[in-house]
């Protein structure tokens, strides 16, 4: 079975079916996230740790043992210590570092092909800022413009283009009230709300890091899934896992959990139960939290999920309730209802778990403050533009009833994105390649000159202030590009 039970009575309008309305609709969605992609891109890039982590990963995607010994040589010619680090032990970043190297394997591929691509080899620093900028400018083009042709394809890629739409000018509206003094490692709860809503810069769908492509290609999954379509969202689950593997863990966890509960007639279908098992693996095989959270206790979630969906499937859970509150209320609980439902349960009910979790011990200070209260608003940032598509989706049902006001909802969605691109500040709207470009080749003519003066030293301390050094020195080294006395093979005496 691959199809919802509940969408086989839901019609798709003809008139967002229509041919001309169809690619009306496609082309003002490409146009409008390109556009907004493209100021996220201009005013947020920049020469920063994560960023060079991320050509590290993408130069030695094909050669993590280049990676490893790259890394080893220099972590052996240096004294880490956590000064500077203002949140978490910086050595225990580090090992983070080195383990997540391959989190973003098919994004890495793509980075390390343009990187290369634009290399020019007689640049007098390791790299310039052509390269630098090029890799994460054009594969975000590449993968946005490719997932929205995705959504447009087949049978109802009107309505799935319609939620799209709705949930990325939304998103872009709502992306102007964050604030750059907002923090992530409080546990506050209203300031975690604040944060989630106004989805910031580098955590929203128009980025360009994984954490932002995985988010977008989530939206585009989740239009199919509302669909009936569980073989193309599982196997597009899949793809995400080389895309950000953290981020497809809680992706997966979620829909595995509302789907062994609600719809675990789907698990029937070979296709789809072979991607569910796919993606399992990939849990267990690539996801570094697992040595926090403790393999037992991840092997211990799967095998309730998996009874879940046992019983629900000889009790007829779903049906019965579903049956229940529809007669009650007039609402139908169906696929999309019921994902906006649970996902802001589960987010809900997180925070209190969390701070149980920490006030008892059962994770130490640095998985508690660093990583689980990250995951908890990265989860709701993660699917906010979810849940917006979800709410766009179902008022299809409403909007739709009638030929007269089936137009109605994408009118709204044009008005509100003429609204997002005009209340843009002007130095956000007037920024250019050329001043970016500018500012990243200053940067990187800094970084060049500090690491020479770094490695000057001998056993020099490696804080949270030195980290863009350590991976300017590793790039370097990868390209066979050594800087100054920077070590290659050995510490130099």
């Amino acid at each position: 079975m691959n199809h919802a039970q509940n969408l086989g009575d839901r019609p798709i309008h003809a008139a967002w079916e229509n041919k001309f309305v169809r690619v009306a609709l496609t082309l003002g969605l490409l146009i409008f996230a390109a556009y907004f992609a493209t100021l996220n891109f201009l005013t947020t890039f920049r020469l920063d740790d994560d960023n060079l982590y991320y050509v590290i990963s993408g130069l030695t995607a094909a050669a993590p043992d280049t990676f490893k010994s790259t890394y080893h040589t220099l972590v052996s010619c240096v004294s880490i210590n956590d000064a500077g680090d203002t949140e978490a032990s910086f050595a225990s970043r580090m090992i983070l570092r080195y383990n997540y190297i391959s989190n973003y394997t098919l994004m890495s591929a793509i980075w390390g092909g343009l990187f290369r691509l634009k290399l020019l080899p007689n640049s007098e620093l390791a790299f310039g800022a052509d390269p630098f900028i090029s890799a994460f400018r054009w594969s975000q083009v590449f993968v946005l413009t490719l997932a929205i042709l995705v959504v447009a394809a087949g049978r109802g890629g009107g309505r799935r283009t319609i939620a799209v739409a709705a949930s990325v000018v939304t998103c872009a509206a709502l992306a102007a009230f964050y604030q750059k003094a907002d923090r992530l490692t409080v546990g506050d709860p209203l300031l975690s709300l604040k944060f989630v809503l106004s989805a910031p810069s580098y955590f929203n769908i128009f980025h360009f890091a994984p954490r932002g492509v995985s988010a977008f290609l989530l939206l585009v999954a989740c239009v199919w899934r509302w669909q009936g379509s569980f073989r193309i969202f599982y196997g597009a689950i899949f793809l995400l896992c080389f895309i950000h593997q953290s981020n497809a863990t809680l992706i997966i966890l979620t829909f595995l959990g509302i789907d062994a509960l609600v719809r675990p007639a789907i698990f029937s279908d070979r296709i789809t139960l072979v991607f569910v098992s796919a993606n399992i693996l990939c849990i267990f095989a690539r996801e570094e939290l697992t040595s926090i959270v403790g393999i037992t206790n991840l092997a211990a979630l799967i095998a309730i999920l998996v009874a879940v969906a046992l019983t629900s499937s000889r009790i007829r859970l779903y049906e019965q309730v579903s049956s229940r509150v529809s007669q009650v209320t007039g609402i139908a609980l169906t696929t999309e209802v019921m994902d906006i439902f649970t996902i802001i349960a589960v987010w809900l009910a997180s925070m209190p778990v969390l701070h149980a979790a920490v006030g008892h011990g059962l994770v130490d200070q640095f998985s508690g403050r660093y990583i689980f209260w990250q995951l908890h608003t990265r989860y709701g940032s993660l699917f906010l533009a979810v849940i917006f598509a979800g709410l766009a989706y179902k008022a299809c049902d409403l909007f739709g009833q009638r030929r007269q006001t089936a137009f109605l909802l994408p009118l709204l969605i044009v008005a509100v994105a003429v609204f997002d691109i005009f209340v843009q500040p002007d130095v956000v709207r007037n920024a250019t390649y050329e001043n970016l470009s500018t500012v990243i080749q200053r940067g990187l003519a800094d970084v060049d000159a500090a690491t020479r003066q770094y490695w000057t030293q001998s056993k020099p301390d490696l804080t949270r202030n030195q980290e863009q050094i350590f991976y300017y020195t590793q790039i370097s080294a990868i390209l066979d590009k050594p800087v100054g006395s920077a070590p290659v093979i050995a510490c130099r005496k």
